[in-house]
């Protein structure tokens, strides 16, 4: 039986994504796990970029 704390964290992972630097494709991490390495399971390359949420800064003004 899955725990909600592993459930949580799975979540987590599935909201992940990265890009592929030569090919452009969108990998998520359970792909890396098909290859056992950090690499692109299409073309092979070992640049990958991870996409990060857009965020928002609210500096308060002096």
């Amino acid at each position: 039986m899955i725990s909600l704390e592993e459930e949580g964290k799975n979540e987590g992972l599935e909201s992940i994504i990265y890009i592929c630097a030569r090919c452009g494709r969108e990998l998520k991490p359970h792909d890396f796990e098909l290859l056992h390495s950090i690499k692109c399971i299409y073309c092979g390359s070992k640049i990958i970029y991870k996409v990060r949420k857009p965020s928002v800064k609210k500096i308060k003004a002096i």
